[in-house]
């Protein structure tokens, strides 16, 4: 099945995110946003390994944004990307670190609630020019094993996951 995935081509372009400009910018050269879905910045410099994704969820049109975890030449564009988004909620399906490569830079944590499978952050973050600020919700998933997937059937039966997951929609739902 893996193999079969493989080998399956997308008709879809990611020619921008191919650009050599932007390649260093990409964690993964294989894991690349297509162009009509990209999240773009303001600015001179418009590119971000993310991508808008919307999902029928029953009868609502559920949104979101998939992004690497930030490298370090493109931590500032990330929080950018936050800001103008207007993302309140951020899922993260990695550490911190992993196999000793930083997946996230240091945070200016307010406060952090340490679950059984994961961690609940809230980060203030701000436009320095604009001098305003806005609460962050950070959802850690702290058992991802690295480049694969969990197996989430003990998950599912967890309190705490359901917990998450509860929590997860309450926030979307507030910040829609």
């Amino acid at each position: 099945m893996k193999q079969e995935l493989r080998q399956v081509k997308s008709t879809d372009e990611c020619a921008i995110a191919k650009l050599p400009e932007n390649k260093p910018l990409n964690r993964f050269r294989n894991i690349l946003p297509y162009d009509f879905n990209r999240v773009e910045l303001t600015g001179k410099h418009n590119y971000i390994n993310a991508s808008h994704i919307l999902m029928n969820v029953g009868e609502m049109e559920a949104h979101y944004i998939a992004a690497q975890g930030p490298l370090p030449d493109t931590s500032y564009d990330f929080w950018q990307m936050i800001w103008e988004q207007n993302v309140s909620v951020i899922a993260m399906l990695t550490l911190d670190v992993e196999n000793g490569k930083v997946k996230l830079y240091k945070l200016s944590l307010l406060r952090v609630q340490s679950l059984e499978h994961f961690e609940i952050r809230e980060i203030m973050i701000e436009n320095r020019p604009m001098g305003t600020g806005r609460l962050v919700y950070h959802f850690m998933f702290t058992n991802w094993p690295d480049q694969t997937a969990p197996d989430t059937r003990p998950l599912l039966q967890d309190q705490y996951t359901l917990s998450y997951l509860a929590c997860l929609d309450a926030l979307r739902s507030l910040s829609s």
